[in-house]
């Protein structure tokens, strides 16, 4: 069999500067199009990443900043992103999907996609505490950002439900609740989850009574009307067993 040469990292990075430099020379005459050019910069700066070569691959995306395509910008922050996270760069990382969400706005594509990435970066600890606690400063340091602070809350509800601290849990839901974002999606997402864990934890008639308020949100959706009807009815009866066993146990006794 015959083996494929390998190439050394001399060799590696002499190939990727050439290639750079073929890409660049070819849009020359497409300057002043920021869609040609600026996709030209940033698939250099990506064999730059090829490479380990951070500095120089930012050198190329940093330029794309100076155009006015703003989905260019946004392809170049998340290629930048890419960078700073290799290197460990937490807080330019952080500030890359910031920057997204101001020139987007959040509820555009972009927007939700940097939301997303900027609670990923910012939960950081070795417990679910500390993780609930850098979340918390996330939400609390940009209150502008109401589904960046909505989103960011209804994660630390999940991080203390997963970990069985469900008082947490719905402690964290109560400060949601006291300034939901401009979003039914999310409303309705933190309803259903308090009704979960209410439910899990036997407060049947709370959950009972939250299930009532998410029938009253559902709008036209028949199917989930109907799910949302059956849920309701599950925890009363749930209740209503409860409240029999509870009765028979004191007779017994």
């Amino acid at each position: 069999d015959q083996q494929i040469p390998r190439l050394s990292n001399s060799e590696i990075q002499r190939a990727v500067q050439e290639r750079v430099a073929g890409i660049m020379a070819l849009v020359i005459p497409y300057r002043k199009d920021d869609v040609v050019y600026g996709t030209a910069l940033i698939e250099s700066g990506q064999l730059f990443m090829l490479i380990d070569d951070s500095l120089t691959a930012l050198e190329y995306l940093v330029k794309v900043d100076a155009l006015s395509d703003k989905e260019m910008r946004a392809r170049a922050l998340f290629a930048r992103g890419v960078v700073y996270r290799n290197v460990g760069n937490e807080s330019s990382l952080l500030k890359v999907f910031l920057d997204v969400l101001e020139m987007f706005g959040e509820q555009s594509s972009w927007g939700m996609r940097a939301i997303a990435q900027a609670i990923a970066v910012s939960e950081q600890g070795d417990n679910v505490h500390q993780k609930a606690a850098a979340l918390y400063g996330l939400a609390d340091q940009h209150p502008q950002w109401r589904m960046l602070v909505g989103s960011t809350q209804l994660r630390i509800v999940e991080l203390y439900d997963d970990a069985g601290e469900q008082i947490k849990a719905l402690q964290a839901l109560d400060r949601f609740q006291v300034s939901p974002p401009p979003s039914d999606s999310l409303v309705t997402q933190a309803y259903r989850r308090k009704a979960e864990i209410l439910s899990a934890s036997e407060r049947y008639e709370e959950a009972a009574g939250v299930y009532a308020i998410l029938v009253g949100r559902t709008g036209e959706d028949q199917a989930l009307l109907r799910r949302n009807e059956d849920l309701l009815v599950l925890q009363l009866v749930r209740q209503a067993m409860k409240d029999r066993n509870v009765g028979e146990v004191r007779i017994a006794a």
